[in-house]
């Protein structure tokens, strides 16, 4: 059973998001690190050239045979075993999916410049699908698409990509992406999904900026130290301006949130700072 059009809650700001749940992936899974996968890592200069050559290939030219060679070098299978882990705790059959937007061969009257240039997102589905044993979903796409590489932090909050399509019921979606920084698309991806009535079970990366694994939802500590910068009324002002409250943050969200607010002088009253990030806001917003 698929749907999506199950009814919304009303009153929602532009970027709502669906309170994180027991049953949602703790982390996101990596398989290595940024410059592994740029070919950088322990490399010769040449090589490195060569490598560096092949991921722009993959990145920007959708070249999916350059994309597998990466993935080949950097997918490792002590996070495929704790992807395994996740899917232990249900019985449901698992599903890849990757944030993508809609786009076909080139055929038909498709606008060709909305078709994606990055490989080694699909080109990660397509591995994972082949060593789980299971399919990649298409049904889902990206329907809003901010340039992510071209935002500042503030702009990643204020433009958030957003989905369509039928949601499997049946399915026990893994969420997979090449890259993993903040953690805003797969966020958003991942409340469209339990939103519309599915599971999200595990989240993986190819990689993060030190190849560790990095919390996915934001923890009780995190939100703490939030309400205890900028006063308890953040909630609030976040709901409005963004559309979720602060528990609905990833962690790496709030993480910068917090950052950004210890580098502000002078300004140790919470409602202050809080004014502060609502003039921030309010200049992203402008500009």
């Amino acid at each position: 059973m698929t749907n999506k059009n199950k009814p919304v809650p009303p009153n929602r700001g532009p970027h709502y998001r669906a309170p994180w749940r027991t049953i949602d992936p703790s982390i996101v899974i990596a398989h290595t690190n940024y410059p592994n996968v740029l070919g950088q890592y322990k490399t010769s200069e040449k090589e490195a050239k060569i490598k560096r050559e092949r991921y722009n290939r993959a990145k920007e030219n959708f070249d999916l045979d350059a994309a597998f060679e990466i993935i080949d070098e950097c997918a490792n299978e002590q996070a495929i075993d704790r992807v395994i882990d996740d899917l232990e705790k249900t019985k449901l059959d698992p599903i890849i999916i990757v944030p993508h937007p809609e786009w076909d061969a080139g055929n038909g009257g498709f606008d060709p410049s909305a078709r994606p240039t990055n490989a080694i997102p699909h080109a990660f589905a397509r591995y994972l699908a082949q060593v789980l044993e299971c399919e990649v979903a298409s049904e889902i796409i990206q329907v809003a698409r901010p340039g992510r590489k071209k935002l500042t932090n503030f702009q990643r909050f204020i433009w958030q990509s957003k989905f369509e399509g039928e949601v499997n019921e049946k399915s026990a979606y893994i969420i997979a992406d090449d890259m993993f920084h903040f953690g805003g698309t797969l966020a958003t991806l991942r409340s469209y999904i339990v939103e519309h009535g599915g599971t999200v079970i595990s989240a993986t990366s190819l990689a993060t900026k030190d190849g560790s694994h990095q919390p996915f939802p934001i923890d009780e500590h995190m939100v703490g130290v939030l309400k205890s910068q900028y006063s308890v009324q953040i909630d609030d002002f976040w709901r409005e301006e963004i559309g979720h409250e602060t528990v609905c943050l990833t962690n790496m969200e709030g993480t910068f949130l917090s950052e950004w607010g210890k580098k502000i002088p002078d300004l140790a009253d919470g409602d202050a700072l809080l004014q502060r990030l609502r003039e921030e806001i309010n200049q992203t917003k402008a500009k």
